[in-house]
C-alpha cells in the first residue's frame, strides 16, 4: 500500500467517508455565511470559523472521541482571541502615545516628555 493510500485509509477511519464529510462541511459553512455579521468579520475570523466548521463536520461524520479534532477547534478559536488581544493592546499603546507631548531637541531626539493629561505646571 502506498503512503497516500495508507494516509487516506487512516483518515477515513477517523473522520468517516470523505464525501459525507465534504457535504456536511460545506453545508455548515454555507449556513454560517448567512449570518448578519459574516461580512463584518476580518478574514482571519472567517477562516477560523470555517476551520472550526471543518473540524465539527469531522466530529459529526467520524470518531467523536478523537481528541485532536476538539483540540483543533480550541486552537482556531484561540488564534482569534490572541489577535483580538493584540489589536486591543495596539489601540491602548496608540492611545497612550496620543496622550503624550513629545518635544524634540535640535538634533531630533526627545527632550521633554510630558503627559498631556496632567497639569503641565506640575512639571
Amino acid at each position: 500500500m502506498t503512503d497516500i493510500k495508507k494516509t487516506l485509509n487512516d483518515r477515513a477511519a477517523k473522520y468517516g467517508d470523505f464525501r459525507y464529510h465534504a457535504q456536511l462541511s460545506v453545508d455548515l459553512k454555507n449556513t454560517m455565511r448567512t449570518g448578519r455579521s459574516w461580512d463584518k468579520l476580518d478574514s482571519y475570523m472567517q477562516e477560523s470559523l470555517e476551520m472550526i466548521q471543518h473540524k465539527i463536520a469531522r466530529i459529526l461524520n467520524g470518531d467523536p472521541k478523537y481528541m485532536d479534532s476538539w483540540v483543533d477547534i480550541v486552537g482556531y478559536a484561540q488564534l482569534v482571541v490572541d489577535r483580538l488581544r493584540q489589536d486591543e493592546l495596539s489601540r491602548e499603546i496608540r492611545a497612550a502615545f496620543e496622550e503624550v507631548d513629545i518635544r524634540l531637541d535640535d538634533s531630533g531626539k526627545p527632550d521633554v516628555i510630558k503627559p498631556t493629561t496632567l497639569d503641565r505646571d506640575a512639571w
